[in-house]
């Protein structure tokens, strides 16, 4: 029954999908930023519910953030959150309409990277030398304009219940123009118990991550806003440091005892790739 199931939510988000593409580059173009934020926390919201997860949070944005992803007064905010799962992107779209940065290669994916690009997403080249000061002033212009950048600061995705080291290189911006930083955590349940089913990481084939998603029963996504704060003041480190802090803290009390400091899964990943490049 489950594969069945897994079968129709796959044609329906396929389908889904191209109504997206259609409606990013055509009425989305046409409104106005808050418009915009509106229309991508509304969307994001329904497509995570074709994929057969609710989405919960726990804390609070600003109001103005929570209705379109849009802070009261300049700069903007920038949404820190750890990295589990593609579904990441539209938790943190649907909670806040971010901006987020990603990955070159995703512009490329089949539809889906039509759509990331029509929305204004903010890509990085990771092979070129001058990528993070270009990617910082693409930031530092996108907070002036009182949006909120998403950030996955540890660089890669993990089964959930660790957290990898979170990087500094995109800070920058966000320290000079006193932006405020919010920290968030995403937490992934299938009948309110923990589960890595949600998980993309250690090389996990798309198509597998896909299957698993779309055949979990009861699943739920669950961002936490954790302790905001602001950025003036401090140096790209000490940003990084804060958000490490408040985010290590939540992981380990929802885990409890299954929490670990560091996955060997992960680890192996990261040093086959770094071998390769």
């Amino acid at each position: 029954m489950r594969a069945v199931i897994g079968v129709i939510r796959i044609v329906v988000l396929l389908t889904f999908s191209l109504w997206l593409l259609l409606m990013a580059r055509t009425k989305y173009q046409w409104e106005d930023a808050a418009g915009k934020g509106r229309m991508e926390i509304f969307y994001n919201k329904l497509l995570l519910r074709l994929c057969g997860l609710k989405y919960r949070s726990v804390g609070h944005l600003p109001k103005s953030v929570a209705e379109c992803g849009l802070t009261e007064k300049a700069p903007g905010m920038v949404a820190v959150a750890n990295h589990i799962s593609f579904l990441d992107i539209f938790t943190l779209q649907a909670s806040s309409a971010s901006k987020f940065i990603a990955k070159a290669e995703i512009a490329k994916w089949p539809v889906f990277g039509a759509i990331t690009t029509a929305i204004g997403s903010i890509y990085i080249n990771r092979r070129s030398r001058k990528a993070i000061l270009e990617v910082n002033e693409v930031i530092k212009k996108t907070l002036e304009k009182r949006e909120v950048v998403g950030l996955f600061a540890e660089g890669t995705t993990t089964f959930g219940n660790s957290l990898l080291p979170i990087k500094s290189n995109f800070f920058k911006a966000p320290c000079e123009i006193g932006a405020t930083i919010q920290p968030m955590l995403i937490v992934y349940t299938s009948y309110g118990k923990l589960t890595e089913r949600y998980s993309f990481a250690a090389g996990m084939p798309l198509f597998t991550a896909l299957w698993n998603v779309t055949t979990t029963p009861g699943g739920e996504v669950t961002i936490h806003f954790l302790e905001s704060f602001s950025a003036a003041g401090l140096d790209r480190h000490e940003v990084a440091k804060r958000c490490d802090e408040l985010m290590r803290a939540r992981i380990k009390e929802i885990w409890g005892d299954k929490y670990i400091e560091s996955d060997p899964r992960v680890n192996q990943y990261l040093k086959k790739i770094t071998s390769t490049r």
